[in-house]
């Protein structure tokens, strides 16, 4: 009778499963503010699937970050008859950056059975919110604090030189930080960014400038308002028509929750001058230089090639790629990438220069012509110009310390007599037996070690911990070797989860809050809580929306190794 209930149960549950899946989207909260954020949800029942559901496209007007799954199995008893529901949910973070009502995107979910399945479609409103509260430090620790005024206002504001401009034409950009309190932006450092600027149809290049001090004035309507300069940007628009450049937005603390200071996209008027995509300016100049004229065979010496204009010399990559000399070899090369501005009033005044660096090695002595190389562009009125390097000439002399080799002092051989000389067995007889001794040493050594394991939860707990830690981590880091920057936080984030789920026994799903929590209900330390929680943030963000740049990533990695040497370091306590 039990082995027919048996039966009966995984045949009910094979059929069950053997049905069309079904699929929830829920968005939580359905209407928001720009500097907020909703949770998408979406419900898998009765089904497994190959991967995380992934949005069919991507847009302007969000950003969507992949936050972790939860996963529950539910019975119901109706009428007699048990509904068993397995129900797999996947959270995700939505980002909005622009306003009105937006369709979220259906997902495609790929399922173990080789199906593809696509989510109900969804929408969310988001409505403009310039300002931002954030906390007053005028009040903070002042018993008479209720008698001041309420919290402080905070926004961003964009200014730019010019909003129309050639195509691939370069801007300066501005941003500033603007509040109803002066003392507030004397005390607030610049601010941690949640997620950097982004011009739909151009490139961004940050400017290092100096820290700010000087707070200006500006009128909004009818009041004053206190502003201060965070940074500033040279940018370039490639594509033409109307484009919008969207400031970057930072992260505050305000009461229990983090918040973005937003401000709103700057619309830019694109131009074309030439059919197709070029290098457009007034000033555009090409040299060439060797770090040295004479030199041997078969040694390598440095080619430099330094680009300078006022626009986009970015746009240039290895002038040197064409060329090609007969026993002469020239490698890839290397570049920099110089940004200046003279004069932030004039924005024709944009400083652009660009160094490439190659290896070259003559094979063979004699006269080498390093040949002129021409960079054709176009004014700001649509004429064609060029500019172009001198030839260079390089003497090779012949490289008399390689021919030279009778000079040179070999190894003796050894004498007919040494090779056939009789030796005694006892050195090899001994050997053999410190050799054995050796491998019964290491083999009491491993079953020590495979007693412990099968003994000791805890050691053998952190023991595969950090085998997979190991892993994962040379995984990521090699995924940065390879410039594969979104792959290499999904590695890092993913090594973290997965060296807390191991070491602390808890599930591979565990969100970064759920670990947090484990700790405290277990009483155990944890300096590092907020910089773990906001490291996993960023990386969830870099991981699964917007590709991180190579310095955030090592920036990460570096922070990822002290968290996982703190949490290395955390006892447990032995299991019951």
């Amino acid at each position: 009778m039990h082995y027919i209930f048996l039966l009966f149960t995984v045949f009910f549950q094979t059929t069950l499963f053997a049905a069309d899946p079904i699929i929830k989207v829920s968005v939580n909260p359905p209407s928001i503010g720009t500097n907020e954020f909703a949770e998408i949800q979406i419900d898998v029942i009765n089904e497994s699937l190959a991967e995380i559901p992934m949005p069919s496209t991507n847009s302007s007007k969000f950003t969507i970050a992949y936050k972790g799954v939860i996963s529950k199995r539910e019975i119901n008893h109706i009428n007699g008859n048990t509904e068993i529901r397995n129900i797999t949910s996947y959270i995700y973070q939505y980002t909005p950056l622009a306003t009105g009502k937006i369709t979220i995107p259906t997902f495609i979910i790929k399922t173990k059975r080789s199906n593809t399945i696509y989510s109900p479609s969804s929408s969310i409103t988001v409505e403009k919110t310039d300002k931002l509260q954030v906390p007053n430090s005028r009040n903070r620790g002042n018993p008479f604090g209720m008698f001041y005024e309420g919290p402080t206002e905070a926004f961003l504001q964009i200014d730019v030189t010019r909003d129309s401009m050639p195509q691939n034409t370069g801007f300066i950009a501005d941003l500033y930080l603007f509040s109803d309190d002066p003392n507030f932006l004397k005390k607030i450092q610049l601010p941690r960014q949640a997620y950097p600027p982004r011009f739909d149809g151009g490139i961004v290049h940050s400017v290092t400038i100096p820290e700010q001090t000087e707070i200006i004035t500006r009128q909004f309507g009818t009041g004053v308002l206190y502003g201060k300069r965070l940074t500033q940007y040279i940018v370039f628009p490639l594509e033409t028509g109307t484009l919008s450049f969207y400031p970057p937005a930072f992260q505050v603390r305000n009461g229990f929750q983090n918040l973005n200071i937003v401000g709103d996209p700057v619309e830019i008027e694109s131009i074309p001058i030439t059919k197709n995509l070029t290098y457009i300016g007034e000033n555009l100049a090409i040299s060439t230089h060797l770090s040295q004229y004479q030199m041997n065979a078969t040694e390598e010496q440095s080619l430099t090639v330094s680009i300078e204009g006022d626009g986009n010399v970015d746009f240039f990559v290895d002038p040197f790629k064409n060329v090609s000399l007969t026993n002469l070899f020239i490698s890839t090369p290397t570049s920099t990438l110089e940004l200046g501005i003279e004069d932030s009033n004039n924005s024709n005044n944009i400083y652009m220069k660009k160094v490439f660096t190659y290896t070259i090695i003559p094979k063979q002595e004699g006269s080498y012509t390093i040949p002129s190389i021409t960079l054709n562009y176009t004014d700001n009125k649509g004429s064609v110009k060029s500019s172009q390097t001198e030839t260079l000439t390089l003497q090779v002399v012949n490289n008399k310390s390689l021919n030279n080799t009778n000079t040179k002092k070999l190894t003796s051989l050894p004498e007919i007599s040494q090779l056939f000389s009789y030796s005694s067995g006892l050195p090899y007889i001994i050997g053999s037996i410190i050799l054995g001794l050796l491998m019964m040493l290491g083999a009491f050594l491993k079953s020590l070690e495979n007693q412990k394991l099968s003994t000791n939860i805890n050691y053998a707990r952190a023991s595969g911990a950090k085998k997979r830690l190991q892993k994962i981590m040379a995984d990521g880091e090699q995924a940065i070797q390879k410039n594969q920057y979104k792959e290499a936080a999904r590695l890092i984030r993913q090594s973290i989860l997965y060296f807390c789920a191991d070491k602390f026994s808890i599930s591979n799903s565990s969100s970064p809050p759920e670990i947090i929590d484990y700790l405290k209900n277990n009483n155990i330390e944890f300096l590092l809580e907020k910089g773990f929680l906001q490291l996993l943030s960023e990386l969830d963000f870099h991981a699964f929306a917007s590709t991180p740049s190579e310095t955030q990533i090592k920036g990460y990695l570096s922070e990822a190794y002290l968290i996982l040497d703190t949490i290395d370091k955390i006892k447990i306590k032995k299991d019951s």
